[in-house]
């Protein structure tokens, strides 16, 4: 049965590993010294090297004749290790043998000496699929092995491995292999296969596997078995479902000049000729990519075709970043499997291009207008109930006494009208959270923060912040912290801070215009009273004595 081309083709010496010349220079000194560990963790993507890696250790520190630190590849003991015919070579598929029974069964034989070889090595492939109970097991062993073995973890998810496990091994981290050195080895396979292909189309391949060799040559064999000989990019491109470069070229132009109309028909006109959805999707997502990567002066020269770069550059001053990349969000966020009809996914996703990104300050202002609304319901909920209002009052909600309050300062100071100041009571009501947050601390007794979420309606008339509350005793408290010149200069401050204004600060209790303030309060002079008020007492009601 003939071998598929990354079994045939696997490295059988260090020198042979591509893309990972940090790890094989290590190895090979490590060799070469004698001062190998005892155990090693081999981590990274899938198709980089790594269980391959770890058989050409365990062939190096085994060969009796090594060459640089590289195994000979030639002996016996290379030659049974290379075959898989080594009894004392070990390789255990931990997704298949997770459980602790099967950690226990290596943990007793791993204690008995090499058969042929100088060192027994046990190579535990994917290692992160092990139980928790089995790496508990395997623990003490990774501490501890006896001198004639060498264990080597191997994992494409090393976050699922426990620190405890990771701290006792050597760490040796597999890079993905770059698009070059996969397209030259994929080169180099063609030719030792006696197959003719295109340079360019071994280029794709390397893009399409992401970094994997191992993907790559599985995608060059199935190319060989469909194509036979003289394979060209376009076999390539149609075993892959991939478009050409201009495949979505004409839809990204008129996405960008915002032709709704004609991009939806394009679209339909692609998949009418039998362009595959997915495909279409793809290609539109790369093309916004490489604009992107044009616009940012940061797109590799080879990455691209010429006659594909010389058409994004036509589009690049057409567009800006933040538009492709809300184009590139939107198309990332299709989900073809949530509709029945897939067109439409594609289609939605053009009309939402089309409207673009809304207005950050269109969404402020929306914001603003659903808060206030709420806030007039809010209220209007408490009064019908008869409750205090805690949230902000909004500017149309006016007193019934507002009228009187202003007739009443009016005749106070005849030569100056009363005005309430529609534009800063609307600045009070967007700024009282603040205003609240900022006073919550000040205040010796009774913090003014509390005492103004308390107040029934707030207004400013004639640079005068005007509270007004439902019960005296709110009021007295609020002049109580009043009395300390201190206190209240703090207030006055942050009030001006928050505001931007100076204000004056009135207190009233509901139903009493500004001039008659509390004036039957011949009691609270007496010392008897003050000296309760000092000791935290509060006049609740006070009563005219009869004579």
């Amino acid at each position: 049965m003939p071998e598929v081309l990354y079994r045939k083709w696997r490295p059988s010496t260090l020198n042979d590993l591509v893309g990972q010349d940090h790890i094989s220079q290590t190895l090979k000194h490590s060799v070469n010294s004698s001062r190998f560990a005892h155990a090693y963790l081999f981590c990274g993507p899938r198709g980089t090297g790594k269980t391959s890696t770890a058989r050409i250790l365990a062939k190096a520190i085994n060969c009796p004749t090594p060459n640089d630190g590289d195994p000979c590849d030639d002996c016996q003991m290379c030659n049974d290790i290379s075959i898989g015919r080594a009894i004392d070579l070990i390789e255990i598929d931990a997704a298949s043998n997770r459980r602790i029974a099967d950690i226990r069964d290596l943990t007793e034989k791993i204690h008995y000496t090499p058969g042929e070889a100088k060192y027994k090595v046990y190579i535990i492939d994917e290692v992160h699929m092990l139980t928790q109970e089995a790496f508990n097991a395997l623990l003490k062993t990774l501490e501890e092995p006896p001198k004639h073995a060498v264990l080597i973890l191997a994992t494409t998810d090393v976050q699922k491995l426990p620190l405890t496990i990771i701290s006792r091994c050597q760490r040796f981290d597999f890079r993905r292999i770059a698009n070059e050195q996969i397209a030259n080895k994929l080169s180099q396979l063609s030719d030792s296969e006696n197959v003719k292909i295109d340079y360019e189309a071994l280029k794709i391949i390397a893009n399409y596997s992401t970094g994997s060799l191992r993907d790559a040559e599985n995608i060059l064999e199935q190319a060989i078995v469909s194509f036979v000989d003289n394979i060209s990019v376009e076999n390539i491109k149609e075993m892959l479902k991939i478009g050409g470069d201009d495949l979505t070229q004409k839809l990204l132009e008129l996405i960008v000049k915002k032709d709704l109309t004609s991009s939806i028909q394009e679209l339909n006109q692609m998949i009418a000729d039998g362009v595959d959805i997915n495909q279409i999707h793809s290609s539109l997502l790369d093309s916004v990519r490489y604009l992107m990567l044009i616009k940012s002066d940061a797109l590799n020269q080879n990455q691209i075709s010429e006659e594909l770069k010389n058409s994004l550059n036509n589009l690049k001053e057409e567009i800006g970043l933040s538009e492709l990349l809300f184009i590139s969000k939107t198309l990332s966020k299709i989900d073809f499997q949530g509709f029945q009809i897939q067109n439409l996914a594609l289609e939605m996703a053009l009309i939402e291009i089309n409207l673009g990104q809304p207005d950050q300050s269109e969404i402020v202002q929306n914001q603003k207008s659903n808060h206030i609304a709420h806030s007039r319901n809010q209220i209007t909920q408490n009064f019908q109930s008869n409750q205090v209002p805690i949230k902000n009052t909004p500017t149309t909600a006016v007193p019934k006494n507002t009228t009187q309050k202003a007739t009443d300062i009016s005749q106070k100071n005849p030569t100056q009208s009363t005005v309430k100041r529609e534009g800063e009571s609307g600045k009070l009501d967007s700024e009282w959270n603040n205003l609240l947050r900022e006073l919550r601390l000040t205040g010796k007794r009774f913090k003014f923060g509390a005492l103004l979420r308390g107040a029934k309606t707030k207004e400013i008339i004639d640079e005068t912040l005007v509270l007004t509350y439902s019960h005296s005793s709110n009021v007295d408290r609020f002049n109580s912290e009043l009395e300390d010149p201190v206190v209240k200069s703090e207030m006055l401050n942050i009030i001006h801070k928050t505001l931007n204004k100076e204000y004056a600060v009135e207190v009233r209790l509901d139903g009493q215009s500004s001039n008659e303030k509390t004036s039957k309060k011949s009691g609270s002079n007496s010392n008897l009273v003050k000296s309760a008020q000092a000791m935290g007492a509060l006049i609740v009601e006070e009563r005219e004595k009869n004579t």
